[in-house]
């Protein structure tokens, strides 16, 4: 399905490839694959969020989203069966991580930034999501499409990418989540993103090269008030490429008769028995 929206700048108008960004290579993520760090578990047990692999937040952002009490009692529930093993994750049945969970993948990403747009390039999937920076306007209400990384339009301020994301399906379906605690928002979530290179301090002590992906979420329909979520990646080294991985019959997560996600070991045992 093609959507088309009125573009607002010429090429004329478009920076040079000379003032983008470098942000070329594979780029992994820093830290946990969850956004609420309030409720983070392993196999059910709270984790400790300083222990190392752990994301920090940022001052002035918040662990648990702002959910109003319809919500958070979804919220609730789905963290109940995250617990018990039985929460139905999408990813189990090869469906694509969507937006913003594409920021929260186990696999590696690309960033391919063009004048006119930059893509996210998932290892998962292989997924795009596509931010145009051509001027171009999200398109009317009425003929938008709700999917997994919705429509996003940004623009360039000095190194940053600044973009807003609209049409995401969310829950609507029950088929697209934030992160593995069951994270879900409305089909009238809208988001927005912040993405720069910075340098900051790694374990070593030793200044590292990260981007820094800063997400403003808003819901009116879930969340009291606006949700802000970082994530940090980390380059990898150089000539490392991603991988086709296809979700299929030889290596998909493997859910056994009870809906519950199995965890095998190499030669295919059941670890969580």
């Amino acid at each position: 399905m093609a959507c088309l929206a009125p573009t607002g700048a010429s090429a004329a108008d478009l920076p040079a490839f000379s003032e983008l960004p470098d942000w070329s290579g594979t780029w992994s993520r820093r830290g946990d694959t969850v956004f609420d760090h309030g409720t983070w578990t392993l196999n059910g047990v709270p984790a400790d969020p300083n222990s190392p692999g752990a994301s920090v937040s940022a001052p002035g952002t918040r662990a648990n989203p702002p959910y109003n009490a319809e919500w958070e009692a979804i919220y609730q529930e789905h963290l109940a069966l995250r617990d018990a093993g039985l929460f139905p994750d999408p990813l189990t049945r090869c469906i694509s991580h969507g937006f913003p969970r594409i920021f929260n993948a186990l696999a590696p990403v690309e960033f391919v930034v063009r004048p006119e747009q930059t893509w996210i390039l998932a290892e998962h999937t292989r997924a795009t999501m596509r931010i145009y920076t051509d001027g171009s306007e999200h398109p009317p209400v009425e003929e938008r499409w709700h999917n997994f990384y919705g429509h996003s339009v940004g623009h360039w301020e000095d190194d940053t990418l600044v973009f807003t994301t609209v049409a995401l399906k969310g829950w609507r379906d029950h088929d697209s989540v934030l992160d593995r605690s069951g994270l879900v928002l409305s089909d009238q979530a809208h988001a927005t993103t912040r993405i720069r290179r910075t340098l900051e301090p790694n374990s070593n002590g030793t200044m590292e090269d990260l981007l820094l992906v800063e997400i403003t979420l808003e819901d009116p329909v879930a969340l009291t008030a606006p949700w802000v979520v970082e994530k940090r990646f980390y380059r990898e080294p150089s000539g490392t490429r991603i991988f086709d991985y296809e979700c299929n019959e030889y290596n998909r997560a493997i859910v056994d008769e009870n809906g519950r996600s199995l965890i095998l070991d190499e030669e295919g045992k059941v670890l969580n028995y």
